[in-house]
């Protein structure tokens, strides 16, 4: 994952739009503070924001699609990590930790989720 663009919002609170990619999947997250630069890999996972409708995917391939949110996705990944609720959405890496998962759902299981707010750290 790196830095494809950041659009402050307000720069003196480190506060930024942020499009975060992996060459082929962009996401849009919320940042504060921001500290990074265009261009700079990170491996921490972007956090997702208001966790719902959690379920689990017939389908096994990536999908994002924006929603009316303005930072708000509906998502699916490749469930990677139960302890940490962490999924794979290419190589970008999300982290659910507000979300319930269904038990019904196990590691490298295909989810399909909404969130209102992806953030990074």
């Amino acid at each position: 994952m790196f830095v494809k663009s950041v659009s402050w919002i307000d720069k003196e609170s480190l506060e930024a739009e942020v499009t975060v990619s992996d060459n082929y999947i962009e996401v849009l997250c919320f940042s504060q503070p921001f500290k990074k630069n265009i261009g700079e890999i990170f491996t921490e996972p972007i956090y997702c924001l208001d966790v719902e409708n959690v379920f689990l995917s017939e389908e096994k391939n990536f999908y994002i699609n924006k929603n009316n949110s303005s930072f708000g996705y509906s998502i699916r990944g490749e469930f990677i990590n139960e302890e940490e609720k962490l999924v794979r959405l290419g190589d970008i890496i999300l982290c659910l930790e507000d979300g319930y998962i269904p038990n019904d759902i196990a590691v490298h299981h295909f989810i399909e989720f909404d969130v209102s707010r992806l953030n990074l750290y």
